[in-house]
């Protein structure tokens, strides 16, 4: 399956792109040196916005560790106490989908400084991935609100995000990017494979 079969079977398509980006020539201070970019492109469309590729490793390493469930709260009308007044989890009581996957930032690294408030919601299903990502948490700068992405498609685009990080990283050693925490998570990423 090639990425024209995604775009004629209405799936939306992404591309992220790692690249190794000189600062020293667009800024105002003494600073020289570089830095690791991403960049996201959704169905043929950079996105504007500070992309983070860490929240993709994370992703990549375990997607359910991104979307945090919370408990209700017990004046919830469906909520069910036990005998000692303790909420019952059950499927119906509980609120899911608080979400941790922030892939787009400001350049301080935090989201809410870029005016987004919270996390796109994700759904890994058996075929997609989904990502639903309201306007008025911060998304304004995404052209939908719901994306479907074939798993696939998805997932090549975060194995072909991390085999570009590896380049980098083994090409620029003193590139300040280049964390231990980088090559930890990189070095369990490739265990996995």
């Amino acid at each position: 399956m090639n990425f024209t079969d995604f775009i004629s079977d209405n799936y939306d398509v992404i591309e992220i792109n790692i690249d190794k980006h000189d600062y020293s020539e667009d800024n105002d201070y003494d600073e020289t040196g570089a830095q690791i970019v991403c960049t996201v492109v959704l169905n043929g469309e950079v996105v504007n916005q500070t992309t983070d590729y860490y929240a993709f490793l994370h992703e990549l390493e375990d997607p359910k560790s991104l979307t945090e469930n919370i408990e209700c709260p017990s004046s919830y009308p469906k909520a069910k106490k036990d005998e000692f007044g303790c909420l019952i989890p059950s499927a119906t009581h509980w609120i899911y989908g608080i979400s941790r996957f922030y892939p787009f930032n400001c350049s301080c690294g935090v989201a809410g400084c870029a005016g987004i408030w919270e996390g796109i919601k994700t759904k890994h299903r058996k075929y997609t991935v989904e990502w639903r990502a309201k306007r008025e948490y911060g998304y304004t700068f995404l052209p939908k609100t719901y994306y479907r992405f074939h798993k696939q498609q998805y997932y090549s685009q975060l194995n072909k995000m991390v085999a570009e990080l590896k380049e980098i990283i083994e090409a620029f050693p003193d590139l300040e990017d280049n964390t231990r925490y980088l090559q930890e998570l990189l070095y369990k990423l490739d265990k996995r494979v």
